[in-house]
């Protein structure tokens, strides 16, 4: 079985309603853009060879019938515009407001990282810059445009 196939397997076995529909949207378009799938203990996935994204699900239960899924994106970079794809004032605010702070899990190197958001620094920040919960709607479209935005700046080298 391949690892995008074990990938969908996963989300659909553990969550339900919305959240499948939108959690298989989002492997759908990652895989659309050329990021590759594998499996690391968690949904993973890499573009040109640079980790780009993790995906983390948590099992349906009483207290949550649908599950939840935690996309956690981008390496330890600061984030800027790419040539290749132009970024709007409300895209980078959305950025801005979704920094993860850092909680110091033990998953870093380097822990409470200072990170530039399009030009705005931001100090204890995890090294997974985002961390979106449940994205849906417009949440899970400004998701896919930050990935695609990821995608470029790797393509140009800024990543």
């Amino acid at each position: 079985m391949s690892d995008l196939t074990r990938i969908k397997e996963e989300i659909q076995a553990k969550l339900a309603g919305d959240n499948t529909a939108n959690a298989l949207n989002f492997v759908d378009f990652l895989t659309s853009i050329g990021m590759t799938a594998s499996y690391e203990g968690h949904p993973t996935f890499h573009y040109m060879d640079k980790w780009a994204c993790l995906i983390v699900l948590a099992p349906k239960n009483d207290s949550s019938p649908n599950g939840m899924w935690f996309p956690c994106c981008y390496p330890n970079i600061n984030i800027v515009e790419s040539a290749n794809f132009p970024v709007d004032d409300s895209l980078k605010e959305y950025a801005r407001q979704n920094a993860k702070k850092c909680f110091e899990c033990g998953g870093c190197e380097t822990p409470k990282n200072r990170k530039s958001i399009f030009g705005t620094e931001m100090d204890g920040l995890c090294c997974n810059a985002f961390h979106f919960n449940n994205p849906a709607g417009n949440d899970l479209e400004n998701a896919k445009k930050l990935m695609e935005l990821l995608a470029n700046l790797i393509k140009d080298g800024n990543a």
